[in-house]
């Protein structure tokens, strides 16, 4: 008989929140679920996936502070795990750095935004659609520009 995981209860209701719009339930569960699995020293690739997703929601929502706290704390808890390839690492760069361009802190933005791209150009090619859209981004931090970078 499996034991019930009331984390992935809360990360199951969190996900059905966000796809039906409600995106501050979906964040207030969200940093229940960081609670819970710090408390049970959860693999840090889970507690990084799911901080990857309170930055997400809290930039959505408004809330600049909790997205960098969370997006700093998702690139400090994955480095260390993440393999040489991991496109996942170059992900939660590239997360923060938008994070931080939205904050306007477009020289530490610009600097994890180089380090994801060059992670992504090993991994999908200098030439991707990907890389470019990527470099677009990178180029509006570069001129300090203040519009959005993770689309609402």
């Amino acid at each position: 008989m499996n034991k019930p995981d009331p984390a992935r209860e809360v990360e199951d209701e969190a996900r059905e929140l966000k796809w039906n719009g409600d995106l501050t339930g979906a964040l207030v569960l969200r940093k229940r679920l960081e609670l819970m699995l710090n408390q049970v020293n959860a693999p840090a690739a889970r507690q990084a996936t799911n901080l990857n997703w309170i930055a997400f929601l809290a930039i959505c929502v408004g809330d600049l502070s909790e997205a960098e706290r969370a997006a700093r704390r998702t690139v400090l808890l994955y480095r260390p795990v993440a393999g040489d390839r991991d496109e996942r690492l170059a992900t939660y760069l590239m997360m923060l750095a938008c994070v931080l361009a939205e904050r306007r802190k477009f020289s530490e933005a610009t600097a994890h935004a180089e380090e994801a791209i060059a992670m992504f150009r090993r991994h999908h090619g200098a030439d991707s659609q990907f890389v470019r859209d990527r470099e677009a981004a990178i180029a509006r931090m570069r001129i300090q520009d203040t519009h959005h970078y993770i689309e609402r």
